[in-house]
């Protein structure tokens, strides 16, 4: 899409945007007035049937014996398991898609992300700890994604002014 005048125009330039949530994350690139959607990630849900992951325990109607000798009945692993895991393959994907393109001659990279997100997902980038403000020029903290990416380019644009090359 046509980035309009009132937004930074990445003249001579070149930005990789990253929009991410905790499971999901749209990416973006700027250039020469020219914003283009470089596609989304999202958590694969891992599904059971009949909760066969789900964990579930019971002590009640246990005798007074064995609750005695701390014996109760449980099985399978918790559903907050399986979110973990949805969590956890969506960022290995993440990491994946920017280590195909963080060699693309990038001179800005943004990034949004929830508060609470951001240390997992700055990790799964791989980038050394030291050089994550070197590297990333724009970290916004906050839920982005259903912004429209005109919206997208009004949190950029402002962040930009300080950076842009002269």
């Amino acid at each position: 899409m046509k980035i309009s005048e009132n937004f930074y125009q990445f003249k001579d330039e070149k930005a990789l945007i990253i929009i991410s949530g905790t499971e999901e994350a749209k990416i973006f690139e700027g250039e020469n007035g020219i914003m283009n959607s470089l596609g989304s990630i999202n958590a694969q849900e891992i599904k059971y049937s009949d909760k066969e992951g789900f964990f579930a325990s019971r002590v009640r109607g246990i005798s007074s014996a064995l609750k005695a000798k701390g014996i109760g009945l449980g099985s399978g692993s918790t559903l907050k398991d399986v979110n973990r895991k949805e969590r956890t393959e969506f960022l290995k994907m993440l990491g994946k898609k920017y280590g195909e393109l963080k060699n693309n001659g990038y001179d800005y990279i943004a990034l949004t992300a929830p508060s609470h997100a951001l240390p997992e997902i700055i990790d799964c980038l791989n980038i050394p700890k030291g050089e994550v403000e070197k590297t990333v020029n724009i970290i916004k903290k906050g839920n982005y994604l259903d912004y429209s990416p005109e919206k997208i380019l009004g949190i950029i644009t402002e962040k930009m002014a300080p950076l842009a090359k002269k």
